[in-house]
């Protein structure tokens, strides 16, 4: 490896047009690949041994994807999330007396490393679009992440497994963090149809999520997580869901208005056919939720309902899948996971007089995915999201800085080099564009190792 950078330095040192600073990258560049090779081939070799699944006495049994079929196996997975970066089997669960509870505890590292160009983004996780700098000085037009803070540890338990009494529950942290401390992605409990607990909106169908190294992914997607009550029920191919969830209200204020604490939680629901093994499926979702704020001006409280309708489907035939989505709706700007935490539910009415109005947006996305054997597999996804004010004046968010439009176009290649182990590269391009139509792109290159146990 030695004698492979100092080969590399000279290359570079001869072809004079290299700076330092680009040939310090480009010699960590080829350290990184240098060993990503090597831990790959160690873990292959590992995994490849014979003896993979090992005979336990008592109560613990290893289980992995290669025994799907069993009924720890199925019971498990059915009651974990369905996400492209979370392993959906445990690599072991502990199997208790006669089988009245299935404990599998899981996880995945994950460590990617990525370079933007153009205008760098601070996350090297999340390609959020909307935070995309307008103002980036011109000499900063690159940055080189490392980070294995996608990594993450599950708990999945179910008890009375196959019985009208089965429960399960379910945990999730992953270390997203600057200081890769623990960060709570689901804390569920599920019972007869229903689910209590920090999770997805219902409103969201994870199913058409189109896998990408990028934990973003389209900005268009209702992907907000929060602390939920819902009720699924299935019927053949057919199934339907209704919840209650802690509301959300998300506005930018002006003179003479300010943000009440909400007393009506949202309400999503959903109506849902699937078929061919339920690899194809189309959904309809519907969602309303109350906001109340304050109009100091006339001294007294309002109301806005904000409401949303979405259509999302994918279809699977052979080796090629499709994934869609298309959304349409008033004051649920903080239910797409790009526009939440921007106060774009409520902005203040063109007009003033302690009013405020409620921003329409609508967006869509398509994506297809290419299965060409057991390993290799590549998608692609191109999401676009816009949204609809009239000009205010004040407000602590000025309307020129507002978001106008959103572009988001990704494409990865993946190979599974065993039951744990998978490899990807990828690209993702954004764009966004202000309501006085200043506009800020970003381009970003990485590369993914992630080995699941």
């Amino acid at each position: 490896m030695k004698d492979g950078v100092v080969w590399l330095d000279v290359f570079l040192i001869r072809r004079k047009k290299y700076s330092v600073k680009e040939r310090v990258w480009c010699r960590s560049l080829f350290c990184g690949a240098l060993f990503f090779v090597y831990l790959t081939g160690v873990l292959y070799a590992q995994d490849t041994l014979p003896g993979k699944r090992i005979p336990f006495s008592g109560f613990t049994e290893l289980v992995g994807r290669d025994y799907i079929d069993s009924v720890v196996v199925r019971v498990l997975k059915e009651n974990s999330p369905s996400a492209f970066d979370i392993p959906d089997v445990p690599r072991f669960a502990i199997v208790g007396n006669d089988n009245r509870f299935y404990l599998g505890i899981g996880g995945a590292v994950k460590g990617t490393v990525s370079y933007d160009f153009r205008n760098p983004l601070c996350n090297p996780m999340y390609f959020v679009v909307g935070d995309i700098p307008t103002d980036n000085p011109p000499a900063n037009d690159g940055k080189y992440n490392m980070t294995v803070g996608g990594s993450n540890i599950f708990f999945n338990f179910v008890g009375m497994p196959g019985s009208k009494y089965q429960v399960g529950a379910y945990v999730n942290f992953d270390f997203e963090n600057d200081d890769y401390m623990f960060d709570l992605q689901y804390a569920y409990l599920t019972i007869n149809g229903f689910l209590f607990g920090y999770s997805f909106t219902m409103f969201s169908d994870q199913s058409v999520v189109p896998p990408t190294i990028d934990m973003e992914g389209p900005p268009v997607l209702p992907s907000v997580q929060s602390t939920v009550l819902n009720y699924t029920h299935e019927v053949g191919g057919w199934s339907f869901g209704v919840g209650v969830e802690m509301p959300r209200a998300e506005m930018t204020v002006g003179e003479g208005l300010s943000v009440l604490d909400q007393k009506i939680p949202a309400v999503p629901a959903f109506v849902q056919y699937e078929w061919n093994e339920k690899r194809s499926s189309v959904r309809v979702a519907g969602l309303w939720h109350n906001m109340q704020y304050m109009d100091s001006l006339n001294g007294r409280s309002e109301n806005e309902m904000g409401w949303g309708v979405q259509l999302t489907g994918k279809w699977k035939a052979a080796w090629l899948t499709a994934y869609y989505l298309g959304l349409y709706g008033e004051g649920i700007s903080s239910f797409t996971q790009d526009l939440c935490g921007r106060g774009m539910d409520l902005l203040p009415a063109p007009d003033g007089e302690g009013k405020m109005q409620m921003v329409k947006m609508w967006g869509g996305m398509l994506g297809l995915r290419v299965d060409f054997t057991d390993m290799w597999f590549a998608s692609a996804a191109y999401s676009h999201l816009r949204c609809y004010a009239d000009r205010y004046e004040g407000g602590c968010v000025p309307y020129d800085d507002q978001i106008r439009y959103e572009q988001y176009a990704v494409g990865n290649l993946f190979c599974s080099l065993t039951a744990n182990t998978m490899i990807g590269i990828e690209y993702v391009w954004g764009r966004k564009v202000t309501m006085d139509y200043g506009c800020a792109a970003n381009n970003r290159v990485q590369a993914m190792w992630q080995f699941n146990f």
